[in-house]
């Protein structure tokens, strides 16, 4: 296994792609985010019906509507347009939340995306914490990769700041530069889970088209090259365990 595959495939998950989003990026519904530095200006925002989302001490977060995002964006200096908080990243797959529908946590046991309105806060995080869900990873903007039960989600979806939520679904998981040829060599990332990686490592076994399987652990998670059917890629990326999936050329040696 090449050193530093499992640094590589947790960043790539974790949001380098964040030059994919044009800045200042606007959002198309009418649920717009504004950084204000000036506390009368903000003052006077919310007197306007507008709605604070957290007092950062050197600037306040707002959840506006459009006629006041432009009117305070054309207006003050003082004032950012924040919209890219609305954006969660997954593998180059963008999803603005203020305009996708939230979902339900899964029945048993699941991995489950939560996005916070904004940077996260320590008391929202002390939130999830309690609800007993694992944190996994964070995901940009403001999201995190929870692991937990049914149960123990739906409260965690509920805690304060949390915009959005939804199963980690397996097209957030498949990277755009898969191809649909007939086999590809692929680097496949799986939540270290002695419940589920027996299933998933004996799928990959079986969609694989030619050589060996490499397989490390590290940072609890598990590390799997191999060279696999395109067809099984959904169901790869369908399997519980599965963070990601992403094309992978051997290095060649100098």
């Amino acid at each position: 296994m090449p050193k530093g595959f499992h640094v590589a495939a947790v960043l790539t998950l974790t949001g380098v792609s964040l030059a994919e989003i044009p800045l200042p990026y606007i959002s198309p519904g009418n649920i717009h985010k504004v950084q204000i530095a000036d506390r009368q200006i903000a003052t006077q925002t919310v007197a306007r019906g507008s709605k604070p989302i957290a007092d950062y001490g050197s600037f306040q977060l707002m959840e506006v509507d459009r006629r006041e995002f432009d009117r305070l964006t054309a207006s003050s200096s003082s004032a950012i347009a924040r919209d890219e908080y609305n954006v969660v990243e997954f593998l180059g797959h963008p999803i603005d939340t203020s305009v996708e529908p939230a979902q339900q946590p899964v029945p048993g046991r699941s991995l489950h995306v939560i996005h916070f309105r904004g940077p996260v806060r320590p008391e929202w995080l002390q939130q999830v914490d309690a609800a007993r869900c694992r944190i996994v990873t964070p995901i940009s903007y403001n999201a995190y990769l929870l692991l937990g039960t049914e149960r123990d989600l739906a409260v965690a979806v509920k805690s304060a700041g949390v915009q959005w939520s939804a199963p980690y679904a397996a097209s957030y998981k498949m990277d755009p530069k898969l191809n649909s040829g007939s086999s590809m060599q692929v680097a496949i990332q799986l939540l270290e889970d002695g419940e589920w990686n027996v299933a998933t490592l004996a799928l990959i076994e079986s969609s694989k088209t030619d050589g060996q399987t490499d397989v490390s652990k590290a940072l609890g998670y598990v590390n799997v090259i191999a060279t696999v059917a395109a067809n099984s890629l959904g169901p790869l990326a369908s399997r519980p365990d599965v963070i990601s999936i992403q094309p992978y050329a051997t290095p060649k040696r100098r």
